[in-house]
């Protein structure tokens, strides 16, 4: 049978309120990049690289970008690569 994909879930539901954990899953141990992006599609912040074994895991997003300087409220994107898949999803900063 084909190995199942991870799943990527960013912060329940969707919002972060002043810092957020996102989880996930992988089936199989795999190379992990988890980046915010703008809607624009500019990179803020890479959130995690490297290798991760099978289970749980999951990531802090203090809501800053990579100069430090925090983020205004608003939408953002949350792309995860890892275990063969790329996901991207919203999260919403509402402080």
């Amino acid at each position: 049978s084909a190995p199942e994909p991870a799943q990527a879930r960013t912060a329940n539901p969707s919002l972060v309120v002043g810092s957020g954990s996102l989880p996930f899953n992988l089936q199989n141990p795999s190379l992990v990049g988890i980046d915010l992006v703008a809607i624009t599609g500019r990179l803020l912040a890479r959130l995690a690289s490297g290798y991760y074994g099978v289970g749980e895991h999951s990531v802090d997003w203090p809501p800053a970008g990579q100069n430090g300087a925090a983020l205004a409220n608003g939408v953002y994107l949350v792309r995860f690569r890892g275990d063969g898949v790329t996901r991207s999803q919203k999260a919403v900063l509402s402080r």
